[in-house]
């Protein structure tokens, strides 16, 4: 619990994202991570490209206490780097982060055109899938059951 404690931490220090490309490595525990915070500038996306090839994983965090019509800059972000083939074969965790549960999960795919495309929350036999992992996880802001269903969800699909 304390990894998924401290990921949380980390996580929202740097919730708003950056002006501009930000990058910060945090060890917790054993484990050794690398945030790439590529928010904001539309020249940002720019680069995702070369970060996918370093990355075992993408977790795509979403602020769900948005209005409906604010989802649309991150759903086309997430389109964006759903169809960009640095990342195909990645898995994605999409964290959905709220105060309370303002949205159902189903609402929250609907918003982000995940609709028919997250592969479940059980395990994905990689090998005779074609496609990559991706679930959507919602949560409390500072309720860490949620991000650790998601983080163990994830963990099984990096090497």
């Amino acid at each position: 619990m304390d990894l998924v404690n401290g990921v949380v931490d980390l996580i929202f220090e740097n919730v708003e994202p950056a002006p501009y490309l930000t990058s910060w490595v945090s060890c917790i525990g054993k484990i050794m991570f690398n945030f790439f915070d590529l928010g904001r500038p539309r020249i940002a996306h720019a680069v995702w490209r070369d970060y996918g090839a370093k990355m075992d994983a993408v977790v795509y965090i979403v602020d769900a206490t948005r209005a409906n019509e604010q989802f649309l800059g991150p759903r086309r972000d997430l389109n964006d780097l759903l169809s960009d083939e640095a990342f195909a074969n990645l898995p994605f965790l999409i964290l959905c982060t709220t105060e309370s549960f303002d949205y159902p999960e189903e609402e929250l795919c609907s918003l982000l055109d995940l609709t028919n495309v997250t592969t479940g929350k059980g395990l994905l036999e990689l090998a005779k899938a074609n496609t990559h992992p991706l679930e959507v996880f919602v949560a409390e802001k500072y309720n860490t059951k949620e991000y650790l269903r998601g983080f163990k969800w994830l963990s099984h699909y990096i090497k």
